[in-house]
């Protein structure tokens, strides 16, 4: 979760990023959310 974070908070300061990032990151986010939410922690 940490990992996605850093990564979403450095390429909003960049305002060459494509969109398609934060697309696959909010994607990865919400996959890690929902195997916590399955498995725990």
């Amino acid at each position: 979760m940490a990992k996605v974070e850093r990564v979403r908070s450095t390429y909003e300061q960049n305002s060459d990023t494509p969109s398609e990032l934060f697309e696959i990151l909010s994607e990865q986010y919400r996959r890690v959310e929902e195997l916590r939410s399955m498995y725990g922690s």
